[in-house]
């Protein structure tokens, strides 16, 4: 029994099989998690650890450089990257795709503890972490004029409420720092009493100690007697005994210091809208509707507002879930006139019930794909919606071309009933095969990988689960309702569509006709479409993505490496002020500023230092207003640059879109860190000559003058003194010296040592006085010797060498990356010969697009061949699915023209878009194949099959295209936001597909019949010309 007559048969179990696909999918998709972008795993492992008071070459040597060495060789690295800075080292392993990387996470951890006893003694337990993509949901800033500790504690109160909000993963704070306990020491008290630092350290330590006590029995009951001895006020602090007098007595703390409860020192600072706050980050947790997050948020800084002084604000900024409701209503918009557009076409050229029976393959493909969505933990996103509007005229070609089958047979005088299962029957490989050539294309591109490749997976994904349902929905459910619903033939009357869609099948059929007398010409014309479409395509400028405006933009700010915090923070208030002076207030949504942080690091995700800022400039809704936000931040960037006192570089990035790398990152190894300074100086100095590059940038700098202080190790041991009691000394005469931790309420805080409250200058440490294990004491001075110096301020290394990066903006109206890429590839060419043992690698968006582009090319070969292995076993022919698929070459041809309609260079998308291309166009190819196979049988001649087949397959094939590119045309021009960088994609389906039916209508007869002519000529077989393509023959066309 064929699955038509099943379906005829069963039709209350059909109908019951299609409202629980139904009902099932609208409850689904309606506990979809909503997301601005999908969760993507980023296949890294991270190990970070903290040596604090060391430098950056000694986080390097001393931690960095032996925690590589190994994980080196763990299985399933790919590559080992390090960041070393002051006092900390952050060490990134990335992970082969497909690996395991929680299993490589716990390889690295396990190979890390052989090396823990031979890491330095200050250093702290390293900590390794499998890095996954997050996106903060939303910013929330506290700002007020009122003392700091008033605006610290009432943040901290908020902080921790949003915390404990359902659905929230972290809170990430910026400018609030944590609190420290600050033990401020008297150095002549100390002399006095014979106290050092060592005696203080360990008193403190003793006396912060929970101890674990000992199980006991008493009165036949077991308790547990526990020593505690932690450390709760500044009382216990002060009544510490630290020492003994000469007398006998206790010393106290309080003797030889003073307790002060403080914070940490400033390392951070936030701003927002030009005023001083304090920021928090929030993140989600994974599959939690972000719109339910942020709505809770929301909610609990209303309550909040109305406890906090008058003059404190909270705000928030950055909300993301606005922006995904600005997104889904576009796409929403998009879908809806998409969908307008096929109905409408279904109704012009079917009539109203034929037209409803096609149409209901929509609501049963995209709610099937929701149940399959739901299953496969994909959520509802900018990509996944772009995805399924994608598909909304492609879901009913295959009920076209069934429904209009099944009405063929009726008007002949079939009985719908029978109609319907010989109309489906005699379609039904052939829609079989139009379907799995579609999933064909999809399917290679799911196999991308990277970043990239994860991020824009999810489009074939949903694509594949619609055309899956509308392959179910088309064979299974429609041949039942085309047999209950389709009137008898002639109770209807003729749709209104028909009779212009007749005249122009006509003029059609006498233009085949025309070409298939001059077949041979015809293919000539096509192949020198074909050479000059690839003439121009080549030619087409390439970039990832392309913008034409921006919801955001980020501005990084760098001063001198000796600049202050507070230094910064002036040069990021001049940059709020030209953002201010450059934008209209009503365009200009938030700026906040995060100073002391980078947040445009291509490698570290970000990277801190009191002479770097962030500042993260937000712009109304695209609905909200007609000024192009990009046209407004490039001329904000021009004043800045002009205004800004101080800065080296003020550069504003783009953040919006997939997440990409620099357009230009190129990344130089080698030993000696002079060497890779002067390479990246050169390198820096040619991207700038380039036009329409700007802020090139190398990672590689020094830090703040500093003294270097070098012991002498012999005459340290001679009063029996070792290096760390002189740099833990050192440590308290400057920012101080960190003992132990203890809790201030709630919140985790250092008690740090420092000797007075003042600044202590190079003099100052060679004449401070260290005690010796005697009970004498040596200046510093006389055990070692003091230099000025200057240190890297970070040491980057890859592959066990050290390496630095060069980044560097570039202007696509001027110029593209890949172009700019090109010329810096042969510049470091020919520098590097005169740098023996220098090497240089392109990484960011190079390495991206780079890879992405192999990965296509894979995808293509596969989807061809995968679409031969179909078509050869539908039509039994290994020569005919070439003839199909000579249309293929042609899709160039329509991206070409769907490009310079858009006016814009050649991006990622689109070319994604013309691999997707591949199984549509051969779908309308394989039906008038299959109709000329059969009809060759039965006729006198295979031109006669050819002009019978075109004038029966004419109809659906417009049909199905016409229905397609209008579910696709409400995307194919869009400019604004993630749908504009997408567009390309169905941009280049849309045209391509009108291009490629045009070509098949005309190049496949007559290749089918120039086929035929050699097949006669190889059997040394000759026939007069075939009848009605030469001479005056009698075939009429109607």
């Amino acid at each position: 029994m064929h699955i038509a007559d099943f379906s005829v048969r069963n039709s209350f179990f059909v109908n019951l099989l299609m409202g629980a696909i139904i009902f099932i999918g609208l409850l689904l998709a309606f506990s979809l998690p909503l997301e601005l972008f999908p969760s993507v795993k980023l296949e890294m492992v991270t190990v970070t650890t903290s040596f604090p008071g060391s430098s950056a070459e000694d986080v390097e040597n001393l931690v960095s450089v032996p925690i590589e060495q190994q994980i080196k060789n763990i299985s399933g690295v790919k590559i080992v990257k390090s960041v070393s800075s002051e006092g900390f080292s952050r060490i990134t392993a990335e992970v082969y795709p497909g690996e395991d990387t929680r299993r490589v996470a716990w390889d690295i951890d396990s190979r890390i503890n052989l090396i823990a006893d031979d890491l330095p003694e200050d250093a702290e337990e390293p900590v390794t972490k499998e890095e996954e993509s997050s996106y903060p949901l939303v910013g929330v800033s506290v700002s007020g004029d009122m003392p700091r500790g008033i605006l610290y504690s009432s943040a901290r109160r908020l902080r921790d409420e949003i915390a404990l909000l359902d659905g929230i993963d972290s809170v990430t704070s910026v400018g609030l720092p944590d609190p420290a306990i600050w033990v401020y020491l008297d150095y002549p008290k100390m002399v006095q009493f014979e106290v050092g630092i060592e005696e203080i350290s360990d008193a403190i330590n003793a006396k912060n100690l929970d101890i674990p006590g000992a199980n006991f029995t008493r009165n036949s009951a077991d308790f547990l007697l526990r020593t505690e001895g932690k450390i709760r006020s500044v009382e216990d602090l002060l009544d510490i005994p630290v020492a003994r007098s000469i007398e006998g007595k206790h010393v106290l703390l309080r003797d030889v210091a003073t307790v002060a409860l403080g914070e940490q020192r400033e390392n951070l600072r936030s701003r927002i809208n030009g005023r001083p706050a304090i920021t928090f980050w929030v993140e989600k947790q994974k599959n939690i509707d972000i719109l339910d997050a942020v709505n809770r948020v929301e909610q609990l800084t209303e309550k909040y507002k109305n406890k906090l002084p008058e003059d404190m604000e909270v705000t928030l900024a950055f909300d993301r879930s606005h922006w995904v409701e600005s997104r889904l209503r576009t796409m929403l918009k998009s879908g809806g006139l998409g969908f307008v557009l096929v109905i409408i076409l279904l109704t012009l050229f079917l009539d109203r019930k034929a037209a409803f029976i096609a149409a209901l393959g929509i609501p049963v493909s995209f709610l099937g794909a929701a149940i399959l969505m739901k299953m496969t933990g994909t959520t509802l996103n900018v990509l996944s919606m772009f995805g399924l509007i994608m598909m909304l005229g492609m879901v009913v070609d295959d009920a076209i071309i069934v429904v209009e089958n099944v009405q063929r047979y009726i008007s002949r005088g079939m009985e719908p009933m029978r109609a319907a299962v010989v109309g489906t029957r005699e379609v039904a490989w052939p829609v079989v095969a139009t379907v799995l050539t579609n999933i064909a294309a999809f399917t290679p591109l799911l196999l991308a990988t990277g970043l990239i490749g994860q991020f824009l997976s999810v489009i074939p994904k949903v694509a594949i689960f619609a055309l899956s349902f509308s392959l179910f929905e088309a064979l299974v459910i429609m041949p039942s309702h085309c047999a209950d619903w389709l009137p008898a033939n002639g109770t209807t009357r003729s749709p209104r569509g028909n009779a212009p869609l007749l005249r122009v099948r006509g003029l059609y059929l006498r233009g085949l006709l025309f070409a298939l007398r001059n077949r041979y010409a015809v293919i000539g014309c096509f192949t020198v479409i074909f050479a000059v479409s690839v003439f121009i395509f080549v030619r087409i400028p390439n970039v990832m993505f392309y913008l034409h405006d921006i919801e955001e933009i980020m501005v990084r700010v760098e001063n001198p490496p000796s600049s202050s915090l507070e230094h910064t923070t002036a040069s990021v208030a001049q940059v709020e002020e030209a953002v201010r002076d450059s934008v209209p207030t009503h365009v200009l949504k938030n700026t906040l500023s995060m100073v002391g942080l980078d947040m445009s690091d291509p490698d570290n995700m970000f990277s801190m230092g009191d002479h770097v800022a962030t500042v993260l400039i937000e712009y109304e809704d695209y609905s909200a207003r007609k000024e192009n936000a990009l046209e407004l931040s490039e001329i904000a960037e021009s004043r800045a640059r002009g205004t800004v006192t101080g800065a080296k570089q003020v550069d504003f990035l783009m953040t919006i879109g997939p997440p990409t790398g620099k357009p230009v990152d190129v990344k130089i190894s080698g030993d000696e860190i002079p060497v890779l300074m002067e390479i990246a100086s050169r390198t820096r100095e040619f991207l700038s000559s380039q036009p329409g590059v700007s802020a090139a940038t190398s990672n590689l700098v020094y830090g703040k003058p500093e003294a270097r202080i070098e012991i002498d190790e012999r005459k340290a041991g001679v009063f029996g003194i070792d290096k760390w009691s002189v740099a833990r000394e050192i440590k308290a005469l400057g920012d101080g010296l960190t003992v132990a931790k203890t809790r201030v309420g709630e919140e985790e805080a250092e008690i740090n040592l420092r000797y007075g409250r003042g600044e202590s200058g190079v003099f100052s440490v060679k004449s401070h006085q260290i005690p010796t294990p005697l009970g004498s004491r040596v200046p510093i001075g006389t055990i070692a010797e003091i230099t000025d110096s200057k240190t890297p301020l970070e040491i980057r290394r890859e592959k066990l060498q050290r390496t630095v990066t060069v980044t560097a903006e570039v202007d696509s109206k001027t110029t593209t990356s890949r172009e700019v890429n090109a010329n810096l590839s042969r510049h470091l060419g020919s520098l590097l010969e005169n740098y023996p043992g220098y090497s240089f690698r392109f990484a960011g968006e190079e390495e991206q697009y780079t890879q992405a582009i192999s990965d296509i090319k894979k995808a293509s070969l596969i989807a061809v061949l995968l679409i031969y292995l179909i078509l050869a076993s539908i039509l039994r022919s290994g020569f005919q699915p070439l003839i199909i698929m000579s249309v293929l070459p042609f899709c160039v041809t329509g991206v070409i023209v769907a490009i310079l309609l858009r006016g814009e260079p050649m991006t990622l998308p689109a070319i994604i878009g013309m691999v997707a291309l591949l199984g549509i166009v051969v779908n309308d190819s394989l039906l008038l194949m299959n109709f000329i196979n059969r009809r060759a049988k039965k006729m006198p001649s295979k031109a006669v099959a050819i002009i019978f087949s075109a004038r029966y397959r004419f109809r659906p094939i417009v049909l199905t295209t016409l229905t397609t590119f209008s579910g696709l045309f409400s995307l194919m021009f869009a400019y604004k936001g993630q749908a504009g960088i997408l567009a390309p994609m169905a941009a280049s389906l849309g045209f391509g597909l009108v291009f490629s039916t045009f070509i098949i209508l005309y190049l496949v007869p007559c290749l089918y019949l120039a086929l035929d002519d050699i097949g006669k000529r190889l059997r040394y077989f000759t026939r007069p010309r075939i009848l009605g393509l030469g001479g005056r023959d009698s075939l009429q066309i109607n």
